[in-house]
């Protein structure tokens, strides 16, 4: 044991310039995946601003521990919310619906701001695509949740 030690403390004493440029050099990219949340993200698609936002339902008004509220507000470059449109969010697993249907959004008071809620049959990486068609025009963004149950939800038991 004691060999392996020495033998690891020479590796990070020799290269411990190098580990800390690697590491700083991956610090300053920002990766284009939800952490534990989705929290909020932003893409523009087709010359529209596409925002996702997403947090999950507790208490009473959840229908499971999966259970996420999701707002998208969509804008053009110009800055003119994108209003009336027919705005449909597919969650989908490893690339595939699971049997979920597309969930059509609803436009809410704000101009250009659409509201949903999915049940999500299970926890993990969901690739939420979102459509949008407006007249003649259709739009396709797909943004990435990781879904965590959120023991509290006053419908399951608490996760242990």
């Amino acid at each position: 044991m004691g060999i392996i030690c020495r033998g690891l403390h020479k590796v990070f004493k020799s290269n411990i310039v190098l580990i800390l440029l690697i590491g700083l050099f991956l610090l300053t990219f920002p990766i284009d995946i939800a952490q534990a949340h989705i929290g909020s993200m932003t893409k523009t698609v087709n010359g529209n601003i596409f925002k996702l936002s997403g947090q999950p339902v507790v208490g009473k008004d959840s229908v499971s521990a999966n259970t996420h509220r999701y707002t998208l507000s969509i804008e053009r470059a110009s800055g003119e919310p994108v209003s009336g449109a027919m705005v449909k969010l597919e969650p989908l697993e490893n690339e595939k619906p699971q049997g979920l249907a597309p969930i059509a959004l609803q436009e809410t008071t704000d101009t250009g701001s659409y509201t949903g809620t999915v049940d999500f049959p299970s926890q993990g990486q969901w690739k939420l695509r979102i459509i949008m068609e407006q007249g003649n025009g259709r739009s396709l963004v797909e943004f990435t949740d990781r879904i965590v149950s959120q023991p509290n939800s006053g419908r399951d038991k608490p996760v242990l």
